[in-house]
């Protein structure tokens, strides 16, 4: 397989979510659908289902309008649309986590939704009641709960995860969390555009590991060469699970060289911890404390991830996207536009959607008055 192939593969796969779903399906085999990144799919593989990340980027979410509150994200507005719809019936399993405050309203506006009839049938629901509160007390209920998923996977697998299957299931991701680290390196050198990187970085989650680790491996077996130098931006605020800003962006004449979040910079660090003496253990842990969740608290210590790119030399400048109805990562913007101002870093302030027709061309003009300042600038 050359690269090219390799990434005709990977966009696919970013493109036609539940291609794997029916795939699996028609295979035999028990796909689990997880919701958010703190579902731990190592743990599904172990217990020998197809893990599958449920994450709709586009359509109609006006089914929802009803029943799920319009100030809710748009991710969860399009989950429930397609749940009502029947895409998902074919799951055996759809595990919700509680780790934001849109996923546990999500959970219970679906559960609502069997209970009045808007819906019959379809995948059971889970709710996967993980606190991320960083003391031991959580930790142990945490581990309960983990232990509880497992059970309801084994359950409709008939196969109970040992520790030789969760060492497996740890280092297939891990394995492909390593060739993503390259590919996070070639967004820094500058071989890589916006869209092309974030599709790479967020393909994975709508495959097999196996398939996904042998198209990864074909993709980076040569390095791209360098492309022009063009202005790097660093991407912060909500995290986005569809290519339409990364889009503007190489349109404006730019480079997203990183973005701190999970479909991003962030998608493959770090690993999960291979040496532990317990590999249940290892895997709650890092979807506990690891992966990118706003209820982790306390959160992590120390300045926000672009102010150290900064420093360092790595971005020209700083997009905050915080598209409404964005109800969170807003708190924190005071501080982070006064970090980027004492640190003499660039910023542009998004408040639309990328992907909404009416905003778009607004959008895009700002983007690209942004991007020929920092021209102007260098």
């Amino acid at each position: 397989m050359t690269p090219q192939a390799a990434f005709a593969r990977l966009d696919r796969a970013y493109r036609d979510r539940l291609a794997l779903l029916h795939e699996a399906k028609a295979a035999g085999h028990v796909v689990v659908g997880t919701v958010g990144p703190t579902v731990p799919a190592e743990l599904i593989a172990a217990c020998g289902a197809v893990a599958l990340r449920i994450a709709p980027a586009n359509g109609d979410p006006a089914a929802a309008d009803r029943y799920v509150e319009a100030f809710a994200d748009r991710d969860a507005r399009l989950l429930f649309a397609d749940f009502v719809a029947g895409r998902l019936d074919a799951l055996d399993l759809l595990v919700i986590p509680r780790s934001s405050e849109t996923w546990h309203k999500l959970y219970l506006a679906l559960r609502e939704a069997l209970r009045i009839g808007l819906k019959s049938g379809g995948p059971a629901l889970w709710l996967h009641d993980v606190p991320h509160t960083q003391r031991d007390s959580s930790r142990r209920y945490g581990l309960a709960r983990q232990q509880e998923l497992a059970e309801q996977v084994a359950a409709r697998t008939g196969r109970v995860a040992d520790a030789a299957a969760l060492r497996a299931a740890v280092a297939q991701g891990n394995a492909v969390r390593a060739l993503l680290q390259q590919v996070q390196t070639w967004r820094h050198e500058g071989r890589l555009d916006s869209r092309s990187a974030h599709v790479v970085l967020g393909a994975p989650r709508f495959m097999a590991p196996a398939d996904a680790h042998e198209t990864l491996a074909a993709f980076v077996a040569a390095p791209p060469p360098p492309r022009p130098p063009t202005p790097r931006l660093f991407v912060h605020g909500v995290a986005l699970d569809h290519d339409a800003l990364h889009t503007l962006v190489d349109a404006a004449g730019a480079t997203v060289v990183q973005d701190d979040d999970e479909w991003g910079s962030r998608a493959a660090t770090p690993l999960v911890d291979e040496t532990a003496a317990d590999p249940f253990a290892a895997i709650f842990d890092h979807h506990w404390r690891a992966v990118p969740c706003l209820r982790i608290h306390p959160s992590p210590p120390g300045p926000p991830a672009f102010i150290a790119a900064a420093r360092a030399g790595a971005v020209d400048g700083v997009l905050f996207h915080l598209p409404r109805p964005d109800d969170l990562h807003g708190w924190r913007f005071p501080d982070d536009r006064a970090a980027a101002d004492a640190a003499g870093l660039p910023w542009l302030l998004l408040r639309d959607d990328a992907r909404d027709a009416a905003t778009q061309p607004a959008l895009r003009a700002a983007i690209a008055a942004f991007v020929a300042g920092l021209r102007r600038r260098s």
